[in-house]
């Protein structure tokens, strides 16, 4: 009884430990935004997991160099934002730069479940992931749930990257009216429509949705440009109007290439080549929202794709295409296998009935490939989650066992795993009955991830202490700064470099402002702070005869000749230009770095005084000419 006692004890020590154990995720950002104001760029994104260390790398927007780096502390899981100076940021002035997340976790050391199986309790599913970062829906799952033949529930489910569920309601509805039957694996093509493939005869086809309108639900993806159905026979094939076969029943869909290279993989039940279905059509659909035209080639695979329940991954660097099929223990043979490998002339590379001692079978035909194509991952005869490298001889793929994982009890549907995929940051997403989503061992638990290319940001650097060079344009020379077309009027410093004077004859209502050359191009200088280089306005003293226009332009009411000074040009960073605007022969403005309303007084060289003067002389005081005797 005491053993017993113990055994139980130590049973539920053991539970306990298992409950607490830490689940480490495949770190990945997701969410990433921008946006800059009052000098500084905020930084947005969500994190899967908190970091052990994470930085913003900044690119030339021109070159898509590396610019340089910005270290983030305490990265949370959830969301994060950060707070940079524009002019922290790496690059020379007004250069304008991309940027990325890169967010290194701890090291994971085992096939790990990092979601709650509830959350994706279905009957039947097959699921994509939209790994774009260009994407607005990066990160996002897409579920398909097919409970049944003709089931009103056959349809669509999404989910964000933290794993919570966007709709209410499963998405089904079709522009040609008719219902889901028999709906099978998923793709996603990069601009981040999701394609679902019907293996039912009397609603047959590629219905395509688009997540950023769901309102409109599945479109038909095989019809006629005017959105109208192709012709349908009782086995499902479609037929455009010229009597082509352009494709039919289908159990998957995926695509290789973008833009006008996209090319689109179908795994097509009846287009027949040699008297045989089941075969592997190629469309070469570039930017097209519908097709109404013949597969541009088709993968004659047919005999060996006996079972018709198949899967594929395109080969997009040689051209060709992996296919699987459902295959049970001891059943991957020659004539019917597991795997196929077609280069892009057709021929058959790799057979994996010619190497069944290292793979038993193919159980719901469920696989894909690492990112970058070194591996191959299957669910195999027994259900296991089996890791192959891939060896490339004249052109020829060859297989070789590495590892395995027993995924848990209730993700697959009756042993069966129909789709697998990777996300972004290496998490495996396994579809059965459930989803199940594991991380896998690595000692480099690091993921970069670049924001859209038009969250530009720019750096913007310390102005130069020490103006060298000020200009006078405006309305009297058409705004030239080039001195070849002439017209700019060229200010003259003190010796000293901390002044500047210039004079130029206005017409009323004419308009000026003051610009200098830097490194990037002219830069003005205006009554705002936007871009560090500004006098700070006194509207009092403006509404005497000089208005500010726009921000930049200053406008004088009186024709006349206009004596222009500039002081404090030596100033320190992000601290006002004091100017001084004298009209000949007594009207004077003073522009100058205090923007409150003040009871100050100013001689006739705009010197400011806080008190009444004493000294005899004419002065400005609230805008006024004063003479004191």
């Amino acid at each position: 009884m005491k053993k017993l006692l113990l055994f139980l004890a130590l049973c539920a020590s053991l539970s306990v430990m298992a409950q607490d154990a830490e689940v480490i995720k495949g770190i990945m950002p997701s969410g990433l935004t921008s946006s800059v104001a009052d000098g500084n760029a905020t930084f947005k994104f969500y994190s899967n997991s908190a970091a052990e260390s994470a930085y913003l790398t900044f690119y030339d927007a021109t070159s898509g160099e590396v610019v340089g780096t910005y270290d983030l502390e305490g990265v949370v899981e959830g969301n994060n934002e950060f707070v940079v100076p524009c002019a922290d940021l790496p690059g020379e002035n007004g250069q304008d730069l991309n940027w990325a997340v890169t967010l290194e976790g701890k090291p994971i050391t085992d096939y790990t479940l990092i979601n709650n199986l509830d959350d994706f309790n279905y009957t039947y599913t097959f699921s994509t992931v939209d790994n774009n970062p260009e994407s607005d829906f990066f990160g996002r799952i897409y579920v398909g749930h097919r409970p049944g033949t003709a089931d009103p529930n056959n349809g669509l489910w999404i989910y964000n990257p933290d794993y919570t569920k966007v709709n209410e309601t499963v998405i089904n509805s079709r522009s040609d009216g008719l219902s889901f039957r028999s709906n099978y694996r998923l793709g996603i093509d990069p601009t981040g429509k999701v394609y679902m493939p019907e293996w039912g005869d009397a609603p047959s086809g590629v219905f395509v949705f688009d997540p950023a309108n769901p309102d409109a639900g599945f479109k038909e993806f095989f019809s006629n440009p005017d959105g109208t159905s192709l012709n349908r026979d009782g086995d499902g094939m479609l037929t455009n109007a010229y009597g082509e076969v352009v494709g039919g029943s289908c159990t998957n869909v995926a695509f290789a290439g973008e833009g006008e290279n996209m090319k689109m993989y179908v795994y097509n039940e009846d287009v027949i080549v040699n008297g045989k279905g089941n075969n592997v059509s190629v469309y070469n659909i570039g930017n097209a929202t519908s097709w109404n035209q013949a597969p541009d080639v088709t993968y004659a695979v047919g005999a060996y794709e006996v079972n018709g329940n198949g899967n594929l991954y395109p080969d997009e660097e040689r051209g060709g295409v992996w296919i699987a099929q459902y295959r049970s223990t001891g059943q991957n043979t020659h004539s019917v296998p597991s795997l196929l490998y077609v280069n892009a002339e057709g021929e058959i590379l790799y057979n994996s009935g010619d190497q069944n001692d290292i793979l038993n079978g193919s159980m719901g035909s469920g696989f894909t490939l690492t990112p970058d194509g070194s591996q191959l991952v299957i669910s195999d005869g027994n259900t296991d989650i089996a890791f192959y490298d891939i060896t490339w001889t004249d052109g020829a793929p060859s297989l070789t066992f590495k590892d395995k994982f027993t995924p848990a009890a209730g993700i697959a549907r009756s042993g069966l795993i129909y789709q697998i995929h990777f996300d972004y940051a290496g998490n495996l997403i396994l579809s059965g009955a459930k989803v199940g989503i594991y991380s896998l061992p690595t000692e480099e638990n690091v993921t970069t991830v670049p924001a859209k290319k038009s969250l530009l940001v720019q750096h913007v650097g310390e102005v130069e202490t020490g103006i060298n060079e000020l200009y006078i344009v405006g309305t009297f020379n058409n705004w030239e700064v080039d001195d070849e077309n002439g017209g700019r009027i060229a200010m003259q410093p003190n010796e000293e470099g901390t002044e500047f004077t210039g004079t130029v004859e206005l017409e009323a209502n004419a308009e000026f402002k003051l610009v200098t050359p830097l490194e990037y191009g002219w830069q003005w200088f205006g009554g705002e702070s936007d871009n560090g280089m500004y006098f700070l306005i006194n509207n009092d003293m403006l509404n005497i005869n000089i208005t500010l226009i726009d921000g930049a332009n200053f406008r004088v009411e009186e024709a006349g000749s206009y004596d222009i000074t500039v002081k404090e040009a030596g100033r320190a960073i992000n601290e006002p230009l004091v100017m001084v605007v004298t009209k000949t022969p007594t009207a004077i403005t003073t522009i100058n770095s205090d923007s409150k309303v003040d009871n100050a007084w100013y001689d006739m060289n705009g010197v400011r005084f806080e008190n009444k003067p004493a000294a005899p002389g004419i002065y400005i005081h609230n805008g006024e000419k004063v003479v004191i005797k």
